[in-house]
């Protein structure tokens, strides 16, 4: 291995470690904010508020122009240049575009309060439950702005402050609301939640000094371009996601009642909880790499590979944990009534090692600003997966919804590698590919010891099987930045207990 990709590796797990530990602190926020909400609300009322949150992740994305991250791209490209002009009409054009679409959100969500309440609930009795979401989605576009800038410019330890003060003050304004109004506190809950998050990012992201140049609306529309146009790709694909979440949970309504869209809505919190622990830093440090590399193919599947790997060795030990402890994890962070949620819980985990697995092939389209593959392959899978989930809910009940998750991600596996490599490229090294495999094999005997029926002796396998594989990702891991302090210390304590097991 040479300096220069050791280096490469020690970057990635930088990145990795330290919006991955912001992220660990923001989960334990996260959790006692949704165990509140669990008791509080119930299965029902817990599956009401999460069609409120989809509803304004639909109208963000249609809204957002897909700028939060096309300016990343932009921004990072201009960063790279170390063009300080370019730099700052880039980012005066990128912050006025934003305030426009947040406006831009308030006023969708008021057009639209009245026909989705319609839709979703048969009644007109959530329509201004739904125009009080109007300021949720101002709130989330002016953070999601302010994190595209901080992104592009690769600012990872003011991503991570924000992080976790942003969830800090989410849960400091949101319990209290929560705790005194009950039931009806959900749409306050909301807004003080993101309003937390836009706090914490407006604090870091005005710190951010650039050369002042004037520019007028002309210039800010021509700035703006590319980044729309690719921006455009963003929403497209953004609407097809959101809306086959949005649908996803009209049908399992429809189909089993809003107990069983409570039920879904928890397994997929903790595993959007997790997929922020390991995949956060892609969008934040990655991208801009990748960016910077358009052009050269070599570079450009090395870096892949690398991140690859990385993302695969941090995230199997999570997994197999996910897996042996589902049930523990459903209680802890909700309550005994949403125990039906481990079963979609274990088999969306699979499908977590898909998406782990799929996203740094997936950046490649991105970082190329290949719009139309992006825009495609994010349609196909929406399509894919609303259709495996109205299967399985038919055949499998709740946990259908489950099985269709991880179903998706084996389509989207080879729907993604097929577009990077005709068009891009790519092409995945052996290193890379017995990582995954031996991965896959992993996660897959931890999955299947979940069914062994005496309890016991699930918990002991499963155990071991997580001891065993955390050992030889650490192992693993630590090989590839050799001369790295995590390193040297990992040997170290290798070291004491391997004295420990020695004869006298």
């Amino acid at each position: 291995m040479t300096d220069l990709e050791e280096k490469s590796y020690s970057q990635i797990l930088k990145t990795s470690a330290l919006l991955g530990g912001s992220s660990v602190i923001n989960v334990g926020l996260s959790a006692l904010r949704t165990k509140i909400l669990a008791v509080q609300l119930g299965p029902e009322l817990f599956g009401v508020m999460g069609l409120y949150s989809t509803f304004t992740l639909f109208i963000q994305g249609v809204a957002s122009l897909g700028l939060g991250q096309s300016a990343v791209r932009e921004i990072a490209a201009a960063s790279g240049a170390g063009d300080t002009l370019r730099i700052a009409r880039t980012i005066r054009a990128y912050r006025r575009m934003v305030t426009v679409t947040g406006l831009a959100g308030i006023f969708i969500t008021l057009l639209l309060a009245y026909p989705a309440s319609m839709l979703t609930f048969g009644n007109n009795q959530h329509v201004w439950a739904i125009c009080s979401l109007s300021v949720v989605v101002l709130f989330s576009q002016i953070q999601a702005g302010q994190g595209g800038l901080l992104s592009g410019l690769r600012r990872i330890n003011d991503l991570a402050a924000i992080s976790v003060i942003g969830a800090f003050w989410s849960t400091l304004l949101a319990i209290p609301i929560m705790l005194y109004f009950k039931q009806s506190g959900i749409i306050p809950f909301l807004i003080a939640a993101a309003a937390g998050q836009m706090i914490a990012s407006w604090w870091y992201a005005r710190r951010v000094i650039v050369q002042p140049v004037p520019i007028t609306w002309i210039e800010t529309w021509e700035l703006s371009r590319s980044m729309l146009t690719l921006g455009m790709s963003f929403v497209v694909a953004g609407v097809a996601t959101s809306f086959s979440a949005y649908v996803i949970r009209l049908v399992i309504n429809r189909h089993l009642g809003d107990a069983a869209v409570g039920l879904y809505q928890s397994s997929f919190a903790i595993c959007s909880i997790y997929v922020g622990f390991v995949l956060q830093g892609m969008g934040s440090d990655y991208l801009p790499r990748l960016a910077n590399l358009v052009g050269d193919v070599e570079k450009q599947n090395q870096l892949v590979n690398q991140q690859a790997k990385m993302a695969i060795l941090l995230a199997v030990p999570g997994l197999i944990g996910a897996l042996v402890l589902s049930d523990l994890l459903i209680w802890v962070m909700y309550s005994e009534r949403f125990s039906g949620a481990s079963g979609i819980l274990r088999w969306q985990v699979l499908g977590l090692l898909g998406r782990i697995i799929s996203w740094p092939m997936g950046f490649i389209i991105i970082a190329r600003g290949d719009g139309r593959s992006f825009v495609f392959s994010e349609i196909a899978s929406a399509i894919v997966h609303v259709g495996l989930v109205w299967i399985g809910v038919i055949w499998l009940g709740v946990d259908g919804a489950g099985v269709a998750f991880a179903g998706l991600y084996v389509f989207n596996i080879l729907f993604v590698y097929f577009i990077v490599h005709v068009r891009h490229d790519y092409v995945p090294s052996k290193s890379t590919c017995k990582t995954m495999v031996v991965a896959t094999i992993a996660v897959g005997l931890s999955f299947a010891a979940t069914f062994i029926p005496l309890f016991s002796l699930r918990i002991g396998t499963g155990l071991m099987l997580l001891f065993a594989c955390s050992f030889i990702c650490l192992e693993c891991l630590t090989s590839l930045i050799p001369s790295s302090r995590p390193t040297k210390l990992w040997r170290r304590i290798r070291g004491v207990f391997s004295l420990g097991f020695r004869s006298p």
